[in-house]
Formats: structure tokens, sequence, C-alpha cells
């Protein structure tokens, strides 16, 4: 049996792979959505652009969703840009639906490793207007690192 680590960006990391990276790095930019209806309409819209990692919920208690970029081989800065530019060219009812949201969250995903002792990145200005044009909030989630004895997850079919 084949073991395999989750992550959240690639959703698992193949065998042989025992521990989280040495050095910090980022790993990617998730567009975490909630609100009181579904989400499937932005999913739909944006297609392939992006990769649902989670759509869940009800009309009752709400929905979320998580959805990072189908083409992840890019900086932070090009990634929230990416989802900022997804948002801008929604259609007139979209985006009122879209500024109707309650969570329009841009999470940074931080993997901490070993070293360096201090890592930073750093987005543009323009960049932050472009996410407050959007309305959306910007965070940033550093996960652990790890000391090579986490669990490790079976493959998933």
């Amino acid at each position: 049996m084949q073991r395999l680590r989750w992550t959240r960006s690639q959703g698992r990391v193949p065998s042989g792979v025992t521990s989280a990276p040495s050095s910090t790095h980022f790993v990617n930019v998730d567009l975490d959505l909630g609100g009181p209806r579904t989400l499937q309409h932005f999913i739909d819209h944006w297609g392939d652009a992006v990769f649902v990692l989670r759509h869940e919920g009800s009309d009752e208690h709400g929905w979320k969703a998580g959805l990072e970029l189908s083409h992840a081989d890019r900086t932070a800065e090009q990634a929230v840009l990416a989802f900022v530019e997804l948002v801008q060219a929604l259609p007139d009812d979209l985006r009122a639906a879209w500024d109707a949201l309650e969570q329009r969250n841009l999470d940074v995903g931080i993997q901490a490793g070993a070293q360096p002792h201090a890592w930073s990145f750093a987005l543009e200005p323009a960049t932050l207007d472009a996410v407050q044009s959007v309305g959306a909030k910007l965070v940033c989630t550093v996960y652990g690192a790890s000391d090579g004895t986490s669990t490790a997850l079976p493959q998933q079919a």
C-alpha cells in the first residue's frame, strides 16, 4: 500500500517523502468563500481555471468553498492577482453575488521548515489595492514544520 501524507496545496505527497521540506517556502493561494447559498455558480463560471478543494453546506446552514488555481506554478503575488482577475471578469449578476458573500478570503499558504530562521514575503501595494478592490481579505496560513513523525494518510482512490 502506498503511503501518502496530506498537504493543502496538492492533496498528498508521494511515498518516500516522510517529512516537510527543510526550508520554509510558499505553497499556494486558496480562495475561501462562504455565503448563504451554493457557490456552484462561481465554480461553473471559472471552470478549468480553478481546482475545487471543497464545496459543502446547505441552504439552512450556509455554504463554504475552497478553490485553488488549476496552474499552481506561480508566486504568491501572481496567484493573488490571478484570483483578482477572475473576480474582476465576473459578469454583473455573479459580481453582485460575489459582493454579497460573507467570506471572500485569499489565503496565502506557507510551509514552515527548519531553515531559514526567518523568512518573509511581500506583496506590492498595487496587489493589496487589487485585493481590496474586489472586497477580499488577505489571509496568511503558516503550516508548522514537521519533525518527520507525523502520521501518513493512506492513498485515497
